[in-house]
């Protein structure tokens, strides 16, 4: 492997520091979507398998 293709973790940080970098951004409307599942009354693993997401992800976004 050549050094310009080696990982850099330094990298982000500056990135990060320079608003150039700022992560994975939540998918708002299915984050909507297991809000109003749950508030129809839907088990956290009904809501799982209508949005795709795990019941861990799902406890996290209803957690927010």
């Amino acid at each position: 492997m050549s050094r310009s293709h080696q990982y850099k973790p330094h990298t982000f940080r500056i990135a990060k520091a320079n608003g150039k970098y700022k992560g994975k951004q939540p998918e708002t409307e299915r984050h909507q979507k297991v809000k109003s599942h749950r508030e129809k009354g839907l088990s956290l693993r009904e809501i799982a398998e209508a949005t795709s997401y795990s019941r861990s992800q799902v406890c996290r976004i209803l957690a927010s």
